[in-house]
C-alpha cells in the first residue's frame, strides 16, 4: 500500500488570503470613514447654529481678559464641550432605548423640538420689540459682571449650563442626537459622530481662545470688538438661528411623518 500522499500547501495561497483579509480591512475602514462623515454633513448646520451663540463667546472673551484670564477660558472651554457632549449622549441612549423605530422617533422629536424654537423665536421678538419701544440701548448681559471675578470649577459649570442647559443649544443638540440615531450607522460610529459634533459645536469659543493663547495682550483689542459686536446683534443672530432651524426641523419632522 503506497504511503500517503501530503499536500503541502502552496505559500502563493496564504498570500492571497493574506491580501483578501487586508483588502476587506481596508474596506470595512472606508466604508466606517464614509459612514460617519455622511452622518457629520447631515448634522453640520445644527453644530454651525451652535457656534454661532453669542453668550459663551462674549463669556469666553471676558474670562480671557481677567485675572488668570487663560486658564479660566480653558475650563470654560472644557465645560462648554462636556455640557455639548452630555445633551448628545442623552439623545443617544434615549434613541438606543427607544422601542420604536429610530427613524420615526426621530421624525416626532424634530417635530417637537421645531416647533419650540420657534416659539421661542417668537417670545425673543416680543422681548426685542419691547426693548425697543423703551429706547433701551444694547446693554452687556447682568451675569457678564460677575465672570472677572469667577472661579475656574465655576467657570467650568457655567460653560457646561450654557451648551448643555440653555434651550437653543438643547434643542439644537437633542435634534442632533436623533439625526445620529436615525441614521443607521453602528452604535460606535454613533458615538464618535457625536464627539465630532461636540467639537465643531465648541469652534466658536476654541477659535477666539487660540487667538489670545497665540497673541496674548496684542488680542485684547480685537477681543474687545468681538464682545462689542456679539454683544449689540446677539438678539438678532439668536432670533435668525431660531426662526431657521426651528421652521426646518418642524418641516423635516412634519414631511417625514407624512410621508
Amino acid at each position: 500500500m503506497p504511503p500517503p500522499q501530503v499536500i503541502a500547501s502552496s505559500p502563493i495561497q496564504y498570500r492571497d488570503c493574506d491580501a483578501m483579509d487586508l483588502l476587506g480591512h481596508t474596506r470595512s475602514s472606508a466604508n466606517l470613514g464614509r459612514n460617519v462623515l455622511q452622518t457629520v454633513a447631515e448634522i453640520l448646520p445644527l453644530a454651525l447654529a451652535i457656534v454661532a451663540s453669542a453668550a459663551p463667546i462674549i463669556a469666553i472673551v471676558v474670562l480671557m481678559m481677567g485675572d488668570r484670564g487663560l486658564a479660566k477660558a480653558l475650563t470654560f472651554l472644557i465645560g462648554w464641550f462636556l455640557g455639548s457632549l452630555i445633551v448628545l449622549a442623552a439623545a443617544l441612549l434615549l434613541g438606543l432605548a427607544a422601542p420604536d423605530d429610530p427613524a420615526t422617533w426621530s421624525l416626532w422629536l424634530k417635530l417637537v423640538l421645531g416647533l419650540l424654537l420657534i416659539i421661542l423665536a417668537i417670545k425673543k421678538i416680543r422681548a426685542q420689540r419691547a426693548n425697543s419701544s423703551e429706547n433701551d440701548a444694547a446693554a452687556e448681559p447682568k451675569w457678564m459682571a460677575g465672570l472677572t471675578t469667577i472661579s475656574g470649577g465655576k467657570s467650568l459649570l457655567l460653560g457646561a449650563a450654557l451648551s448643555g442647559l440653555n434651550p437653543k443649544n438643547l434643542a439644537l443638540g437633542l435634534a442632533a442626537g436623533s439625526t445620529i440615531v436615525a441614521s443607521g450607522i453602528s452604535e460606535g460610529e454613533q458615538w464618535l459622530t457625536a464627539v465630532i459634533f461636540a467639537v465643531i459645536a465648541s469652534l466658536g469659543l476654541l477659535v477666539p481662545f487660540l487667538g489670545y493663547l497665540i497673541q496674548g495682550e496684542k488680542a485684547d483689542a480685537n477681543l474687545e470688538k468681538l464682545k462689542s459686536w456679539m454683544t449689540q446683534n446677539s438678539d438678532g443672530i439668536t432670533i435668525v438661528i431660531l426662526v431657521i432651524f426651528g421652521v426646518k426641523l418642524f418641516a423635516d419632522g412634519a414631511a417625514g411623518l407624512l410621508a
